[in-house]
């Protein structure tokens, strides 16, 4: 937590002028499938936007098989410019969060109780994308690397037609004329269910403190580092919930925490941009051309191209 701290108050003395980090959020053992777009990535935003690929190898049991992924991904790290740091579950989140045993055993699944409701866990990081995101900041050593006070996440399988710097040079402009944001995401409604809320600390956080939920889809996000050090907090007194209405609906209960919605700005293509979304290479093809597709995200669930 010292090191979080320090990291805080490196970035609240900094510029918030700086280029924020582009961070890609990817996982598993098929490299090859997504070296592609890691490789694009690092052509579109480097060298203006510092590039990371934060790597999750939480499910890959076989050892040979994590050396082979770390040996690829430092090739490409070289070749697209990008810092390459791995994330694994059941090392990162006992170290960083020692009494939230509900999170300690992600690869064979296991009951977690929220609410009323019992759900199996595969992988903590897929419904809590932001837990490999501060764990990477935690790991890192504030002396050595640029302070990224502000990043970009973005999941290896979103893609963006057009020119990625066009739109994260929209978003530096945007905070230069009205002042920096804490969280920026595609948001949906708000919700009445506090079904997804865990309450095992409700009179300290969480039912005490939060109102209605809002929904959002997380394939491409942005935060600031006080608020990620924010949410660490949360994380250490055991209040969390799913991705999809955790950070929204954090921020937009905090008077401080300034949030952003992709989807006014015509960022987002609506028809093609949900957790489940199935695009074909042709179809990609033929929206390059379209200019009603231009500069906009779509999110490409289970692609293999």
């Amino acid at each position: 937590m010292l090191k979080l701290v320090f990291l805080l108050a490196l970035c609240m003395n900094s510029s918030h002028g700086s280029a924020p980090c582009f961070i890609l959020r990817s996982h598993g053992s098929n490299i090859d499938g997504v070296k592609r777009w890691m490789l694009h990535f690092g052509q579109q935003v480097t060298p203006k936007y510092p590039y990371w690929i934060v790597h999750d190898v939480s499910l890959i049991d076989d050892p040979k098989a994590r050396e082979l992924v770390a040996a690829q991904l430092k090739e490409i790290g070289q070749q697209a410019h990008a810092r390459v740091w791995l994330y694994d579950a059941a090392e990162h989140i006992p170290r960083n969060y020692p009494n939230s045993t509900w999170l300690v055993n992600p690869r064979i699944g296991h009951d977690v109780r929220m609410d009323n409701s019992v759900e199996t866990v595969r992988k903590t990081s897929w419904w809590l994308h932001s837990l490999p995101l501060i764990s990477w900041l935690r790991s890192r050593d504030p002396s050595s690397v640029e302070p990224c006070h502000h990043s970009w996440v973005v999941e290896h399988d979103a893609r963006y037609i057009g020119s990625v710097s066009h739109f994260l040079e929209y978003y530096d402009n945007l905070q230069r004329q009205h002042g920096h944001l804490d969280f920026i995401s595609a948001l949906g409604p708000t919700l009445s269910s506090m079904q997804s809320w865990n309450r095992r600390e409700q009179t300290r956080w969480g039912k005490d403190n939060l109102g209605l939920l809002r929904f959002k889809l997380e394939h491409v996000e942005y935060y600031s580092m006080r608020y990620l050090v924010f949410l660490d907090s949360l994380l250490q007194l055991n209040v969390w919930a799913y991705g999809e209405v955790f950070e929204s609906s954090i921020c937009e209960n905090l008077h401080w925490c300034k949030m952003h919605d992709l989807v006014p700005d015509g960022m987002i293509a609506n028809d093609s941009y949900s957790w489940n979304t199935q695009i074909s290479y042709e179809q990609w093809q033929a929206w390059q051309t379209m200019p009603e597709k231009q500069n906009r995200w779509v999110h490409c669930s289970h692609c293999s191209w």
